[in-house]
């Protein structure tokens, strides 16, 4: 039996699975936005946010627009973690709440910062 569980093989589905437990998921909502911004406009906005000159170092709130519908980054407490940090919780969040789902928005925690993208304008 021992031998079973310190098999390579044993070893490397442990670590598949274990890989897999540790994803983090960001919470999805929808708004009663009637016109949201487009999945590109995200995906812009978070290159605004988080690259550029780096607004999420600063500021609670920042909007994108590419002159038509606003996309809304807020983050409770900037400059508090990483760069690649934001990067990552935006990328989540447009992943799983913004892409296929339909929804209009998403929340992110990670290490006591909340990351929020929302679809529609309103700081």
């Amino acid at each position: 039996m021992l031998s079973l569980i310190t098999s390579p093989l044993s070893i490397f589905f442990f670590a598949a699975f274990g890989h897999l437990v540790t994803v983090r998921a960001a919470d999805c909502f929808d708004t009663t936005c009637v016109s949201p911004a487009s999945w590109d406009d995200t995906w812009n906005g978070r290159q605004s946010f988080c690259g550029n000159s780096q607004p999420w170092k600063t500021d609670t709130c920042f909007e994108y627009s590419d002159g038509s519908e606003e996309v809304t980054f807020k983050i409770s407490n900037p400059g508090a973690n990483t760069e690649q940090n934001c990067w990552d919780a935006y990328q989540d969040i447009i992943d799983q709440c913004c892409g296929n789902s339909g929804l209009s928005g998403g929340v992110y925690n990670y290490n006591g910062v909340q990351y929020t993208l929302t679809m529609c304008g309103g700081c």
